[in-house]
This record gives C-alpha cells, sequence and structure tokens, in this order.
C-alpha cells in the first residue's frame, strides 16, 4: 500500500508541474489543449481524478481534451518503439525501459524546471535522478527509486507563442 502511494504522489507531482510548464509566462488568451495520457490499467481512477482536478483548476486558460488510455508500464516500451510520434504525451515506464527509449530516441530531454524536478527526487546523486538521466542530461520524471517507474513528458506545447 506504501508504494501505491508513493507511485500516486510522485505521479501526481509530475504531472502538476508538467501541466503547470504549458502556461507559465503565457497571456490571458485560452488555449485549446490535447494530450493523451497512458497508464497502467489499475491507475485509471486515479488518472482521471487526476486530469479533472487539473482541468479545474486551469479551465480559465485552456480549453482541454485529455485522453487517457491504458498501456502498462511493463510494455510500454514496445509499444512507443513502433512509432514514437504516436506516443502518449504523458506516460510511465519500467525504469529498465529507459535506456532502449533514449537510444532510440523516443525521449526528449527535460529542460524546464530541472532544478525543482531534481531537487524533489533528493538531489542529482540520488538513485531516482540518476536512474532518468542519461549522459548526464535528465529525459524521465523519477516516480520512484524503487521498482523505477517514470512518467514521461512526450509533447512541447507553447513554444514562440507566449
Amino acid at each position: 500500500m506504501m508504494q501505491r502511494n508513493t507511485k500516486r504522489m510522485a505521479m501526481c507531482i509530475a504531472i502538476c508541474m508538467l501541466m503547470i510548464s504549458l502556461f507559465s509566462g503565457c497571456g490571458k488568451e485560452k488555449e485549446n489543449v490535447t494530450l493523451s495520457v497512458w497508464g497502467a490499467e489499475e491507475d485509471q481512477e486515479m488518472l482521471r481524478e487526476m486530469v479533472d482536478a487539473f482541468e479545474e483548476k486551469y479551465k480559465d486558460e485552456a480549453e482541454f481534451n485529455i485522453t487517457i488510455c491504458v498501456e502498462n508500464e511493463v510494455t510500454c516500451k514496445e509499444t512507443v518503439l513502433i512509432d514514437p510520434k504516436k506516443a502518449a504525451d504523458i506516460y510511465s515506464f519500467a525504469d529498465d525501459q529507459f535506456r532502449s527509449l533514449c537510444q532510440n530516441n523516443a525521449l526528449l530531454e527535460v529542460t524546464e524546471n530541472v532544478d525543482e524536478i531534481i531537487e524533489a527526487n533528493g538531489g542529482k546523486e540520488s538513485a531516482a535522478v540518476q536512474s532518468a538521466s542519461y549522459d548526464g542530461k535528465l529525459y524521465a520524471y523519477p516516480m520512484t527509486a524503487s521498482n523505477g517507474y517514470f512518467l514521461y513528458y512526450n509533447r512541447v506545447f507553447y513554444r514562440g507563442r507566449c
């Protein structure tokens, strides 16, 4: 139960940080935001609650079309590598898939709020941050250092629009 709560809290923090970064520095114009989220079958209710809470919090800033689909962390790599451009915008995957996803250019480097993410996960030398880094760069949002699941954000919004 403790591990499930840790996973839930980490995913919540990561999704909130990702979503908040969508709106930082933007004007008052309401944008249309379309996202897809993949998560394990047992996490669907949790993901729906998180998405609903996020949409409610930012309802004055954007119109949302967020789709949640089932994709198990264990099979995520195979699904993503079929066509990374068709992968979900936000998804979690098991840590043993990380290196292969990086080597196949299926992950983008995390470039926003990097220092905050690293600090929130125990610093640069922590196991969680080290396992989400490749060649010294952060490519995923660590969810836990044990059983190593990651949340990955696969799309950059608002570049050059704010």
